[in-house]
């Protein structure tokens, strides 16, 4: 029994989160169930309630990017963005990987945008923590694009933040 329940505290995340994929009419009784157990694991275990990194939560609902021509070799540009964590649990907010393109579809530049650059200032439901669950989030991000940029793609991705480790020379 000792060893079942160490193996449930260690696995506590990927439990919830396998719960969250359930069909949604047995979800709320296995959470509730879940939640109880869990509570108790904690009691007894530290628990640390880290935010779940998972790409299957985010549903992008809308991406737009707003091209103005500029002067010489830049434009202006603005990324209307709109996502949702689609699951009820808490999940770290990913980054946004932002592809310029040209007419030809040739990708002309790269932006990586992390959660601070693109999660709206003035929204008192933004925690830094993580999305909440089934929380939706509307941003509009300013942009410098280049001269010629006619297209886009968004990408929702994870990125390690931790510094790489560099070898001494």
């Amino acid at each position: 029994m000792v060893i079942v329940l160490q193996l449930m505290h260690l696995g506590r995340h990927a439990i919830a989160l396998q719960i969250s994929k359930a069909p949604t009419s047995i979800q709320e009784p296995l959470f509730k169930a879940f939640k109880s157990i869990d509570a108790s694991l904690c009691k007894q275990f530290a628990c640390q309630d880290i935010p779940l990194r998972d790409f299957s939560a985010w549903a992008i609902e809308l991406a737009n990017l707003k091209i103005n021509p500029g002067n010489n070799q830049t434009a202006t540009g603005i990324l209307e963005l709109q996502i949702r964590n689609k699951l009820p649990l808490i999940i770290t907010w990913p980054h946004v990987m932002l592809t310029i393109t040209d007419a030809n579809d040739a990708v002309i530049s790269e932006k990586l945008l992390s959660p601070q650059d693109w999660l709206p200032e003035d929204d008192a439901k933004i925690t830094p923590k993580g999305s909440q669950a089934l929380q939706e989030v509307s941003s509009n991000v300013f942009l410098s694009l280049p001269q010629q940029a006619a297209g886009f793609r968004v990408r929702l991705l994870y990125v390690d933040d931790r510094p790489t480790e560099t070898s001494p020379q």
